[in-house]
């Protein structure tokens, strides 16, 4: 049942992003700085099971990029179901001396790439959004190829929904970074 939401989800979203003719928003600055220093930056990973609703569960993998003084690069955040063929959602949160800058959420419709995102290689992805953030405030926000305006209403809703992920996400962040034992 869940996974059947979850492919709804991603078909309509892959449909809408495709009937307004969603292309990927040009790289920034801070991507092609973390491409550029990616090979000198330690990856480490964490992985954990998260029950949602009886009997079914999501799979969280985290891919964890830090830089020679241990500060956070990157954070990729895997979502699926643990069953073959399973849609896969990734969000990538990128860092700059602590302060989130940008996050991107994307929308991959099968797991067939799934090992190859796991080794935190590049894969195409479909960009559901990709939103900058600036001392904790949204700057920007792009929603399946479309600039959506600082005027527009949901910019709050907006950025409190970041805000609230990137605290969960940096929650089990913290749980992975406790001394074992």
């Amino acid at each position: 049942m869940m996974r059947s939401r979850i492919c709804l989800l991603c078909a309509v979203l892959f449909s809408v992003a495709s009937a307004v003719g969603a292309q990927p928003v040009a790289t920034e600055a801070i991507e092609k700085h973390f491409d550029k220093i990616r090979s000198s930056l330690k990856l480490e990973r964490f992985q954990q099971d998260r029950e949602i609703v009886a009997g079914e569960s999501l799979r969280f993998e985290y891919l964890y990029y830090h830089d020679s003084n241990g500060k956070l690069v990157k954070m990729r955040v895997l979502e699926f179901e643990n069953e073959p063929n399973a849609s896969v959602k990734v969000d990538d949160y990128f860092f700059a001396n602590g302060d989130l800058r940008l996050v991107r959420l994307y929308f991959f419709m099968n797991s067939s790439r799934l090992e190859t995102l796991r080794k935190g290689e590049i894969v195409p992805l479909l960009t559901g959004e990709h939103i900058e953030m600036k001392d904790g405030k949204l700057v920007r926000w792009n929603a399946l190829g479309k600039e959506i305006p600082s005027t527009d209403r949901r910019w709050r809703d907006k950025t409190t929904s970041v805000t609230t992920s990137l605290g969960v996400e940096m929650m089990f962040y913290k749980e992975f970074k406790k001394p074992k034992g």
